[in-house]
């Protein structure tokens, strides 16, 4: 029971966090006269930008582990002979890396990537200890993250210093004696700039986000009637953030039936306190209160 009534919770919140980004995608449209699916597109497409840099984050932790590992592992030899160990072993890496689906494009997961590299590494003539393969496998698979990020920030049209210092790392080595520590801050202001969706939005229910995005433009005639006797001015008059709340209650309560009309009104006064204008809230409840009664 306790299980269950977690589980509603969470299920809740995320639903409540898609009422957030579902206000910001139709606050958009409004605003910038895109199609709302092409809105939609780019929302989603952020939220694996968001994905990448987690990922990229939690091995960018274990990346001074692993530099410290390889230096001990070298420091008996001289620099041109631990360069040349490690650039063998970088290529049976790749080679290993390669053999995945997807790893000719980079794009195999990364914990494919770092697994493939230890099982190829431990087949080499004089394989290295478990540890510095383990090492190896993170940095091709941060790098691979890496140039992930860089080309996800050129399609959204990042220049300038963001793309300078990715192109940057992409020429520098993350192991070995002129290895270099990637500023993960600088990564996510750097996708900060260029998308619409803060990383926050890996906690919504995107399922139900992309509903209200498809449900509202296709239901927006018989929303705006069912709102238009209330709002005490024109519609085009409404501010465009207290119009897309209004939007999603009135959605919710005509077309939703899993939504109880209390959480619907609730959820659109928490985002008309948090998004709207000072007394927008009380407009909002206003209106919604009315339709209710005409129930």
């Amino acid at each position: 029971m306790a299980r269950d009534t977690a589980r509603a919770g969470a299920g809740n919140r995320a639903r409540g966090w898609a009422r957030r980004y579902a206000l910001q995608a139709l606050y958009q449209w409004q605003k910038g006269g895109q199609d709302i699916t092409r809105i939609e597109a780019q929302f989603l497409g952020d939220l694996g930008v968001h994905r990448l840099m987690v990922a990229l984050e939690a091995r960018l932790a274990a990346l001074p582990a692993a530099q410290s590992e390889v230096a001990a592992a070298t420091g008996a030899l001289d620099d041109a002979a631990a360069d040349e160990w490690l650039r063998v072993l970088r290529i049976a890496a790749e080679r290993g890396a390669r053999a995945l689906p997807g790893g000719r494009e980079g794009l195999a997961d990364p914990l494919a990537v770092q697994g493939a590299v230890v099982q190829e590494l431990a087949a080499v003539p004089n394989p290295p200890a478990p540890a510095v393969a383990a090492a190896l496998g993170l940095e091709l698979a941060i790098r691979r993250l890496l140039r992930q990020l860089m080309q996800e920030l050129e399609a959204r049209g990042a220049y300038g210093a963001d793309m300078a210092y990715l192109n940057g790392l992409n020429e520098r080595e993350l192991l070995g004696r002129e290895a270099v520590m990637p500023d993960a801050a600088r990564l996510n202001e750097a996708v900060s700039e260029v998308v619409l969706a803060d990383r926050a939005m890996l906690k919504a229910d995107t399922g139900y986000f992309s509903t209200l995005l498809r449900g509202i433009p296709d239901r927006l005639d018989a929303l705006n009637r069912l709102l238009a006797p209330w709002l005490g001015r024109p519609a085009d008059q409404v501010d465009p953030i207290e119009k897309a709340i209004l939007w999603i209650a009135a959605w919710e309560l005509t077309e939703s039936k899993d939504v109880p009309w209390r959480v619907a009104i609730n959820e659109a006064i928490e985002l008309a306190k948090r998004f709207g204008a000072e007394q927008s809230h009380k407009f909002v409840n206003g209106v919604l209160d009315k339709i209710v009664q005409q129930r």
